[in-house]
């Protein structure tokens, strides 16, 4: 419950705050009675049917057919994210630096147990160290956590350094304790999904065999040209 009031209460509370605006601004009674009348047999039923096209719908019927249909309730919810994180960064000492970054990465890294250079190799290739990065699935912040996944693990916005950061190294972890600590499968299952790697018991050819020859190689860069890809796995 408490999740869901972080991941919508700020949509509520504009929303609340544009209807109380137009009912009270009726000059009097029967105006404001007129203007609920109207929010109930017009807009509402609206707003219901978008949401059913957006949410349900369009995702169903073309979700088969294209990523972007499959993932629209998402990528519409980064894209709000980003904007109320955007205008929140306009606030004294909320936006990360570069050097915020990295240090958010040592702590992040530390909490999980994890080598602070590998989580910057997946940061670089995922979002070229971009805290606003977004996908056109919806993928968002420095490690382009899914807004689904990312709210699985925790609540807040994904992207806020720290908080994004923690989301994706979590998810990284339990990724790589699934595929008993090869961590080129959890890698490959971070890009493409648990499911898809488990079926093949591999990393699969392609797009997702060089996401994680990429990653592997910044991480190599990282440590010092390190050739055992099994020294990447977490420190514990």
């Amino acid at each position: 419950m408490i999740a869901q009031l972080c991941r919508y209460g700020f949509d509520i509370l504009i929303l609340s705050g544009l209807v109380w605006s137009f009912v009270v601004t009726g000059q009097t009674k029967t105006v404001r009675g007129k203007r609920i009348r109207f929010l109930f047999r017009r807009i509402f039923p609206v707003i219901l049917a978008a949401f059913l096209l957006v949410s349900i719908i369009i995702p169903g019927v073309l979700g088969q057919l294209s990523s972007h249909a499959r993932y629209l309730p998402q990528i519409i919810e980064a894209h709000k994210l980003r904007i109320y994180w955007r205008l929140t960064c306009l606030l004294p000492g909320i936006s990360g630096s570069e050097t915020d970054i990295q240090r958010a990465i040592n702590q992040v890294a530390d909490e999980y147990t994890m080598h602070p250079d590998l989580i910057r190799a997946v940061v670089r290739v995922e979002s070229a160290n971009n805290q606003f990065a977004l996908s056109g699935v919806g993928a968002c912040g420095l490690m382009q956590v899914m807004p689904n996944t990312y709210f699985s693990l925790r609540s807040g916005n994904p992207f806020s350094v720290k908080s994004n950061l923690r989301a994706g190294t979590e998810y990284l972890r339990s990724l790589y304790r699934r595929f008993g600590g090869n961590i080129e499968l959890a890698l490959a299952a971070y890009n493409a999904g648990p499911g898809a790697v488990a079926a093949l018991h591999a990393v699969p050819a392609g797009e997702v065999r060089r996401y994680v020859d990429k990653v592997m190689h910044c991480y190599r860069q990282n440590r010092g040209l390190v050739k055992d890809s099994q020294t990447a796995a977490p420190r514990s």
